[in-house]
């Protein structure tokens, strides 16, 4: 019954924020690098695609944040289940440390 009770507490306090750590790399922040790589990246393809073609600022503009509103929202989006996920874990080590 000891060795239980100490296998427990060896998986509540060491084995628990390393499979969190996992999780939230391999779910969340895994996903969210490259989205956040590509609308930065944005402005840089619409001026090569643009060059050498007569196309004001304005226009080049309104180009670039046609093309970032979908990733923005994808980007949004992911960010707040990155969140929920940190909210739901950081209750868990509430209860856990009552």
């Amino acid at each position: 019954m000891l060795t239980l009770l100490v296998a427990l507490v060896v998986i509540g306090v060491f084995l628990l924020p390393v499979s969190l750590t996992v999780w939230l790399w391999y779910f969340h922040d895994r996903h969210i690098k490259p989205l956040r790589e590509e609308l930065l990246n944005i402005p840089a393809k619409i001026n090569e695609n643009n060059r050498g073609r007569g196309v004001t600022t304005d226009t080049q503009e309104m180009q670039i944040r046609a093309a970032q509103r979908p990733l923005e929202v994808e980007l949004r989006m992911r960010e707040s289940r990155r969140q929920l996920f940190l909210d739901r874990a950081h209750l868990l080590s509430l209860f856990r440390l009552k």
